[in-house]
């Protein structure tokens, strides 16, 4: 296990210097600092709910599915993968760390992201004020493809350098879906990719969760009608908030990653 020492908790509602303030539409904390425009690499750290209360270790402070109510254990794996994404930033003095996910929950008063930082922030996982430079929340990700999108495009935004290696962190039955992910996004040549699957649900909901992803790889994959329908249901369930996504306008400088955003706008409004 990965044990940080215990910093002061820092308030998100007092860190102010959000690289995008001038745009008063994006809702996004980034803690930056102005001589790091030479960062190539990132880290996506998804989320997987959002956070309504103040403890990250009670079930009853998140807004959980049922399937995510497990006495804990679901809450374990989100706490690891943080941790995990905080080892990574740590350890790369040239990356970002991304938390990516949007308001998916009705009544959700943070993004998953915002969440996800908080956590950190509550349990005194930020072992190192600085890193808080080096940290960017997407807060309109719906979907595990957005995550991958939308965090490579708050990443460019908030660096203005093209990235080069991109990992992610998370459940390790989803590893196959990110990595067909990675090659869909088609960032150009020079950008490589990895992920660390690092734990995963108990049974049964593991061979449960098997079963389902084997058929979310399969309707991302297909072109049927049908896939897209289905996915864009799920995205749709998971649409609360302002979903003024501000991508496009922010990574002209980089054509294959707009030209990737503009093709999934307009295929997935």
């Amino acid at each position: 296990m990965l044990v940080f020492p215990v910093p002061e908790i820092f308030a998100c509602e007092n860190l102010q210097d959000s690289a995008f303030a001038k745009i008063s539409f994006v809702r996004m904390v980034l803690f930056r600092n102005e001589e790091e425009h030479n960062m190539t690499e990132i880290c996506l750290v998804p989320g997987h709910a959002c956070l309504r209360g103040d403890n990250p270790l009670d079930e009853k402070d998140w807004i959980l599915e049922p399937f995510q109510q497990d006495g804990g254990h679901h809450l374990g794996c989100f706490v690891a993968h943080i941790r995990v994404g905080l080892a990574w930033l740590e350890t790369n003095p040239d990356g970002r760390l991304i938390f990516t996910g949007g308001f998916t929950r009705p009544g959700a008063t943070r993004s998953e992201a915002e969440s996800y930082l908080l956590a950190a922030q509550k349990l005194g996982l930020i072992s190192d004020r600085s890193l808080l430079h080096r940290i960017v929340l997407d807060e309109f990700a719906r979907d595990s493809m957005e995550n991958v999108l939308y965090g490579v495009a708050a990443a460019f935004a908030a660096v203005r350098t093209r990235i080069t290696r991109v990992v992610a962190v998370g459940f390790e039955f989803k590893r196959s879906r990110f990595l067909d992910h990675f090659s869909a996004i088609q960032l150009g040549p020079g950008t490589s990719y990895d992920y660390f699957g690092i734990n995963n649900p108990l049974e049964p909901q593991l061979s449960k969760a098997i079963v389902g992803e084997a058929n979310t790889r399969k309707a991302f994959a297909s072109k049927s009608p049908e896939a897209k329908i289905s996915l864009q249901a799920k995205r749709e369930a998971r649409t609360f908030g302002d979903r003024r996504v501000p991508y496009i306008e922010l990574c002209r400088e980089w054509p294959a990653l707009h030209a990737s955003l503009v093709q999934w706008t307009t295929e997935n409004p």
